[in-house]
């Protein structure tokens, strides 16, 4: 990994034989530091050389593993969720053509990736009066063939921490492993939004000033990504704008959330303006 920072591109053609080694330390349960030793490398070597996505593409068992790790009280989450945001998300057409390849739920197995199986009713009432539910986004139901099912599982290993407020300390790196993934989806990514904002939202409201200036930053991002579908959350973006207004050193983020705000919405925002315009010359 050190040797890769000084190196940079010259050792992406080692990297096929590189990458083997590290899914095979990943995956030795026996040997904790072995396996931090391993995440950390592996976002090394990939931010030192480029090779963004395609370690997925190429090491189809890859991102189950990761998410596996997420889950491990021995290895720091920090490093993990360092390494997805690092790699990146694959887009849904490249992911389908990965599974293709997989041949299967079988190998998918044999890889370390489980698969889901349909709940039926009676499973699901059990589970909500046990309050047994984890799962911001359910993946019950949800093949592994199935293009929603891979960004489905990331999105809520990143939510179970980022609910987590004993773990707030990586909140600021989960954030940014979000928008990693919803860059790649698109537009598919408004289907997720009904469960991430509101956490979203509260994170704002109960995190630093270091959090709160990032999350109104990648806000602005997720406006330009999903445009007129924001206006969904229009009101409690505009409710955490006037609660923050008067903090000298977010106005500059929040007048450019405003700002792209009104380019995503048009004519729907200017009957915003008898409100805001008072606020912003008074700024």
């Amino acid at each position: 990994g050190e040797l890769a920072r000084v190196s940079g591109v010259t050792m992406r053609p080692y990297m096929r034989e590189l990458l083997p080694l590290l899914l095979d330390a990943l995956k030795d349960a026996s040997a904790t530091t072995k396996r931090e030793v391993a995440v950390s490398t592996l976002g090394q070597l990939v931010q030192s050389t480029g090779y963004v996505v395609a370690p997925y593409v190429d090491y189809p068992a890859l991102l189950g593993i990761l998410l596996r790790l997420l889950n491990e009280k021995e290895l720091t989450r920090r490093e993990v969720l360092k390494t997805l945001g690092i790699i990146g998300a694959l887009d849904p057409h490249t992911h389908k053509l990965n599974l293709l390849t997989l041949q299967g739920e079988g190998h998918l197995s044999r890889d370390g990736v489980r698969g889901t199986r349909q709940q039926n009713d009676n499973e699901i009432d059990r589970e909500n009066n046990e309050g047994t539910l984890t799962e911001l986004l359910p993946s019950s139901g949800l093949a592994t063939s199935s293009e929603e099912y891979y960004p489905t599982v990331a999105i809520n290993a990143l939510m179970r921490v980022l609910r987590d407020g004993s773990v707030s300390s990586h909140h600021l790196m989960v954030v940014r492993s979000l928008m990693f993934i919803f860059k790649a989806l698109g537009l598919s990514c408004v289907s997720y939004l009904p469960k991430v904002m509101p956490v979203l939202f509260h994170v704002v409201r109960t995190g630093d000033d270091g959090l709160k200036e990032f999350l109104f930053q990648q806000f602005t991002h997720l406006v330009a990504i999903i445009r007129q579908h924001i206006r969904r959350y229009l009101d409690d973006l505009l409710a955490l704008v006037y609660e923050h207004w008067n903090r000298p050193h977010l106005m500059q983020h929040l007048l450019r959330l405003l700002e792209q705000l009104s380019r995503a919405l048009h004519d729907e925002f200017r009957v915003l303006m008898p409100e805001l315009l008072p606020r912003i010359v008074g700024a």
